[in-house]
């Protein structure tokens, strides 16, 4: 299993200047299951760059929605391998056939100058997971995040290494219909790597309160009771520049280490790649 940032920021792209190390581009992740197909999470403004490092390659490629919020679906009209005739692409939403309608809508000759009627490649959306076990020889489960609108979090198995990619979500419960931290608790237990949103910090509270965002102090509780091996921190605020990003993960590292957890902790950063 190899998994690869593209894109690591929330909300919108970051200011180049200030984060050369962790980037600028919003969300997008590939995991290679060393199959001759592709998974790739959400299609932010990072899947620009990995759509030039696979462009020449014409694997078939998985592509899982979180949801539809613009900074996980922008980078779509400029994925290039939409338009390569010879390219299958397949995708999937645990919300449907919605997901995928609103992911090629803003490729209507308004919003985007070509329409999705031009792209070439064959898109394919899915109704179930089935290429999992099928394709990949693995599984994949999902659980609905606490984050305004439906966005879901995945968790893929695959030859006894998991890895659970939760990019939108707030763990402290503020309203009657939020899931509960224990559900994402079972959710995330013994995975191998946990990208996790991060957003937040105490400071952007109670202004942001209810954005969809976790606070660090959460996430860490989130790692360390789930028993996760690496976590990834994620989504991060596009203001936050790499000094206190390289900041946050001494104190996310030196909480975990007083808490006696055997969890490990690193942001992440475009081009990143981890292998569990």
């Amino acid at each position: 299993m190899k998994i690869t940032f593209w894109g690591c920021r929330g909300s919108c792209p970051g200011a180049v200047h200030e984060q050369k190390h962790h980037g600028g581009n919003t969300t997008c992740i590939s995991v290679d299951l060393g199959s001759e197909a592709l998974i790739v999470l959400d299609a932010g403004t990072g899947i620009r760059n990995l759509g030039k490092e696979i462009l020449e390659k014409s694997r078939p490629i998985y592509l899982l929605l979180t949801h539809v919020h613009w900074d996980h679906i922008q980078g779509f009209p400029f994925f290039d391998p939409i338009f390569n005739p010879e390219q299958n692409i397949f995708l999937y939403s645990p919300d449907g056939k919605e997901a995928v309608r609103r992911l090629l809508w803003q490729m209507d000759g308004t919003y985007f100058p070509v329409t999705h009627n031009e792209i070439c490649a064959t898109l394919t959306p899915l109704k179930t997971p089935w290429f999992m076990e099928s394709v990949f020889q693995g599984s994949l489960d999902s659980i609905q995040t606490n984050h305004p609108g439906k966005c879901f979090a995945y968790r893929l198995t695959h030859e006894e290494k998991s890895v659970v990619l939760i990019p939108d979500n707030q763990l402290h419960k503020t309203r009657p219909d939020h899931k509960d931290m224990s559900e994402f608790i079972e959710f995330c237990r013994d995975a191998d790597v946990l990208v996790h949103d991060a957003q937040f910090r105490k400071k952007d509270m109670p202004l942001k309160e209810d954005w969809g965002h976790s606070i660090l102090e959460d996430v860490i509780t989130l790692a360390h009771t789930a028993n996760v091996k690496t976590l990834v921190l994620f989504h991060h605020d596009p203001d936050r520049t790499d000094m206190e990003l390289e900041s946050d993960v001494k104190t996310v590292n030196n909480a975990l280490k007083k808490l006696g957890s055997k969890t490990q902790c690193v942001a992440a950063a475009d081009g990143l790649t981890i292998e569990p």
